[in-house]
């Protein structure tokens, strides 16, 4: 069979169409080590191993001691996080002030500066 095709009727119908995409969803791995049992080094590689070459992953939930580390992963295409608006609930807390959008924008640049300080320029992943 075909690399590009989804040989599982169920899942073909669920997507829709029996072609893989150019990108799949990876999430949560917040909870996730970069070394130990079942870490996301394991479960990308195991990706890797099943996924016809076309298709990239995007990680949901990725840890910022992770996003350097995964810029030379071939397969991934773009990472997220939410622990800049974690960092704005708990600031908002505990100030006893009220969660701004301005508050919300203050962190997640702060995360995105960061994070691209953590990384190659030439090499960065997508932030989302």
């Amino acid at each position: 069979m075909e690399d590009h095709v989804i040989s599982d009727p169920a899942a073909a119908q669920i997507l829709g169409s029996n072609a893989w995409p150019a990108m799949v969803g990876v999430g949560s791995v917040c909870r996730r080590n970069l070394t130990g049992p079942n870490n996301l080094y394991q479960i990308i590689d195991a990706l890797e191993e099943v996924l016809p070459a076309h298709v990239g992953l995007h990680l949901f939930g990725v840890k910022s001691t992770a996003v350097a580390k995964l810029k030379d992963r071939r397969r991934v295409a773009s990472v997220d996080s939410m622990a800049w608006n974690y960092a704005a609930r708990r600031e908002a807390f505990t100030n006893r002030v009220r969660k701004t959008k301005e508050l919300l924008c203050d962190k997640i640049t702060a995360w995105i500066v960061r994070q691209r300080k953590m990384s190659k320029p030439s090499a960065q992943l997508a932030l989302f």
